[in-house]
């Protein structure tokens, strides 16, 4: 969120005051370092809490096995970094982690087990 709050403070003011210098450090910090860089992280941390507490649910079943998600989205974090194919990464690792995640929902909504899942009838 305040990777893009960063817009409303710095394209609306600081660009008509001319330190181009400024708004780009600004730009840096809050956008890169602070907006994606913290969007990365806790992003995965979400969604390695999200499995760990699936582990044993009825409906996630093996869904919640492995680590590999949350390691798809860190591949994010390379990006600033200028290394070799980071971006090419990041896009593989962000479709791969979207695809996981609808299909895991779809699972979690419409699989066999997912009446059990929400708890016994009333």
């Amino acid at each position: 969120m305040i990777g893009l709050l960063r817009w409303l403070l710095l394209v609306l003011g600081w660009p008509a005051a001319g330190d181009a210098d400024a708004f780009a450090t600004a730009n840096h910090v809050l956008g890169t370092a602070i907006g994606e860089t913290g969007g990365y992280l806790l992003t995965a941390t979400r969604t390695g809490l999200v499995l760990a507490g699936g582990r044993g649910s009825p409906a996630a079943g093996s869904w919640c096995s492995g680590a590999a998600r949350p390691s798809f989205i860190l591949a994010g974090l390379l990006v600033p970094l200028g290394l070799l194919l980071a971006d090419t990464a990041d896009f593989v690792s962000d479709v791969l982690w979207s695809g996981w995640l609808v299909a895991f929902g779809v699972v979690l909504s419409f699989g066999p087990a997912a009446g059990r899942a929400w708890g016994p009838a009333p």
